[in-house]
């Protein structure tokens, strides 16, 4: 008489429970079919979290092995002999420190130049001081004339350009962004505007673009930091060195004849004077030495709002100081 064949056990799952106290910060939360277990997403994500950083450190501090090769994982480095850990799909004998400072003094010393022979080709061409390269753009494999994307347009490409979109479109791109961003953009903005220096940056920007507007001298797409011969933050330590005990950056702005009080300091503000008025000086073009003269640091100075506005350009210490050198 045949058996009868087994029947198979059949293991029923435990059901999941619709809510679980986490182990690890003893939070309720509901378990899921990938996560089953009894610790929340937070504290899975953070043990892996913590993982990692420990298997990173590890990594790097790990001390150096034998050269029989029975670890390949750490390396010396062949410029600072310090021990490291190489990428394994990049496995390179010099750590990234010093590759980024050899990338910087290359940079550099391409920076000192105006022109440099290609190393391929060997012709000269002029260095681009934004995007300095060792290759020309025949050799870098730049195409000097790409199709646009969006409008199927042929343009000029210039180094450092990569986008697939020609100019026209994305200006187009950019206006439609600030038309549905105005928000974001306004407040982006005021929070750039609260910091001293982003906040001065921009006010002494305006007014030399103002005062260069009036004298009918244009830019030419040139920025502020290419024409003067001082940083912004030369700028701002110069004035700071001549602020008066009630000057600070937050009270720089216009004169309110409304809320100026000349018995109290809290409601004065200041701005920034040219000690020879800017009338004075007649230039034509950016180039021109008088211009530099005209807003070189020794020639601006924080003066009281009043003071400016009603001295105007007649220059009250101007005066005074043609008095002394006469004198």
């Amino acid at each position: 008489m045949d058996a009868e064949p087994k029947k198979k056990r059949v293991y029923r799952k435990k059901p999941i429970e619709d809510i679980r106290v986490c182990k690890g910060c003893g939070k309720d939360f509901a378990p899921k079919k990938k996560n089953p277990g009894w610790q929340c997403n937070d504290c899975i994500n953070k043990q892996r979290r913590d993982k990692k950083s420990r298997d990173k450190t590890a990594g790097v501090d790990k001390p150096k092995r034998t050269a029989s090769g029975a670890c390949d994982k750490s390396r010396e480095c062949k410029v600072c002999e310090i021990v490291f850990a190489p990428d394994p799909k990049h496995p390179r004998w010099v750590c990234d420190k010093c590759r980024s400072d050899k990338r910087k003094r290359r940079h550099d010393e391409l920076l000192a130049l105006d022109t440099i022979e290609c190393v391929n080709c060997g012709c000269s061409f002029t260095v681009n001081k934004r995007y300095p390269r060792i290759r020309c753009i025949d050799c870098a494999g730049v195409d000097k004339i790409r199709q646009c994307i969006e409008c199927g347009n042929d343009f000029d490409v210039n180094i450092g350009h990569t986008s697939l979109l020609c100019d026209e479109c994305i200006n187009k791109h950019n206006r439609e962004y600030q038309k549905n961003n105005k928000d974001k953009i306004a407040l982006s903005k005021k929070r750039q505007l609260e910091q001293p220096s982003t906040r001065f940056r921009h006010n002494f920007s305006a007014l030399f673009r103002l005062r260069l507007k009036q004298a009918k001298v244009d830019k030419t797409g040139s920025s502020m930091l290419d024409i003067l011969p001082y940083t912004m933050i030369d700028a701002m330590k110069h004035l700071e060195s001549l602020f008066e005990p009630w000057m600070t950056w937050e009270n720089w702005g216009k004169y309110d004849i409304e809320t100026w009080d000349d018995n109290d300091q809290s409601t004065w503000t200041w701005q920034i004077d040219h000690i020879i008025p800017t009338s004075t000086f007649e230039y034509s073009s950016i180039d021109d030495p008088r211009l530099l003269e005209c807003w070189a640091l020794n020639n601006l100075r924080p003066l009281a709002a009043k003071t400016n506005i009603h001295d105007g350009n007649r220059g009250a210490g101007y005066k005074t100081r043609r008095k002394k050198e006469v004198a």
